[in-house]
Formats: C-alpha cells, sequence, structure tokens
C-alpha cells in the first residue's frame, strides 16, 4: 500500500476539461460525477493539509461508467502534468490504467482489488496500480443481518462494474443465513445504471412500484 499523504485528487465536469496544474500540483483525482465524490476530495485535500504536503489538487469528474471520456480524461491530465491518477471504483482504475499505462494509479473501491482486476495480488500489485479497497464481500452477510434488524433493504448496485457484484453475490449468498428471502424486483429498479444515479429517477421508485414495498434503507454495492 502507498501512503496516502502522497496523493492528492482530480475533479472536472464530464465534458469540460480539467483546470490546468498550477504551482505544485501533482496529483489528479478522477471519479464518477457523485456526491460521495466531494467528500472523498475534501477528505483528501484536509490530510495532505494537514501533513504540509505542499501538493495541489486537480479533481475530474467523469459520467459513471463512460470508460471513453475516463479514458480521455485520464490522458489529458497526464499531459498536463500530474504524475499520480488517484481513481475513485475499479472501473475509474481500469480505464486510467489503459489510458496511462506508465503512470502511478492509486484507486479506491468497494470488494476484492483482485477479483475486479485491479491487482494481480495484494503482496505485488504490478502494474504501477495500488490502493485500497473500503468494503469487504464477506462482511456482506453481518451487514444484511443488522439492515434485517432495522429496515428491510433494496441493494442497488451497477451491474457494469464487478466491485458492487461481489457485495451483491454474497449478500444473495447470505440471505439464508440471517433469515431474509431476497426478491429481484424489475431491473429498472433493481439496478441502477447510469442514468438512474440522478435523484429524479430514485424518487421514481417510490414504494408502489417496488416490489419491496414500504423499504426506507438503500444499500449501495
Amino acid at each position: 500500500m502507498i501512503d496516502r499523504r502522497a496523493f492528492l485528487l482530480v475533479t472536472a465536469s464530464a465534458p469540460a476539461a480539467p483546470r490546468g496544474f498550477a504551482g505544485t500540483a501533482r496529483v489528479a483525482l478522477i471519479g464518477a460525477d457523485e456526491p460521495r465524490f466531494d467528500e472523498i476530495a475534501r477528505g483528501l485535500r484536509q490530510g495532505l493539509d494537514d501533513h504540509r504536503a505542499g501538493t495541489g489538487i486537480v479533481e475530474a469528474r467523469v459520467p459513471r461508467g463512460d470508460a471513453r471520456v475516463i479514458r480521455e480524461t485520464a490522458e489529458r491530465v497526464v499531459r498536463e502534468g500530474a504524475a499520480v491518477v488517484f481513481a475513485v471504483g475499479s472501473v475509474v482504475a481500469r480505464a486510467a490504467r489503459a489510458a496511462a499505462p506508465s503512470t502511478p494509479i492509486v484507486f479506491l473501491t468497494p470488494g476484492d482489488p483482485i477479483v475486479a482486476g485491479l491487482v494481480a495480488s495484494l503482496a505485488r500489485p504490478g502494474g504501477h496500480t495500488t490502493g485500497m479497497t473500503v468494503e469487504y464481500p464477506e462482511l456482506t452477510a453481518k451487514r444484511l443481518g443488522l439492515l434485517r434488524e432495522i429496515l428491510p433493504v433494496l441493494a442497488v448496485h451497477d451491474p457494469d462494474d464487478a466491485s458492487p457484484r461481489q457485495g451483491l453475490e454474497a449478500a444473495r449468498g447470505a440471505a439464508d443465513t440471517v433469515g431474509v428471502r431476497p426478491t429481484a424486483p424489475p431491473t429498472a429498479t433493481w439496478r441502477a445504471r447510469r442514468p438512474a444515479w440522478s435523484t429524479g429517477s430514485f424518487a421514481a421508485t417510490t414504494p408502489a412500484s417496488c416490489p419491496w414495498s414500504g423499504r426506507r434503507a438503500w444499500s449501495w454495492w
């Protein structure tokens, strides 16, 4: 694993070019244009400030799952002087690696990075790629049991991303153990594809339209 103090983040709206590097900026953060991106950028920025790393931050927001835009963004920030790409999510990490194979990439992703195809092994990641995982599929049974005690849950995932699929499969396998019977709603409500990440799309998934009526808890895998 790489010391997180060494890295900074990057964001640019999907169609727009990222802001150029100024001063000591050396790291580009690339991630899907979602609320969590702001939280990650803010946390890393604060961490770097706390350790006086002296590294600037450039942020590059991209449409979720759009490999072409991600590759173009990665190529652009490297041309503009990024020494390291910090990728949020396995899809972003793979696309960035394809675009800039000689540039070090640090990823932040759920699930097993080996299964997601990001590293060869935990001991020797290879491919100028390293990072950390923030979610463990093997803990899904415990999470599901706790959620059952609080409220039933509707699991929403991106079917094109290998990392959240790990958690979903673990949830299905753990259902019997915790006394839950999984029910697959229609594709539009079970799978959150790219347009469905918007607030409006979730608002359309009302209890009346969802087989799991009355569910108020959301679990992201």
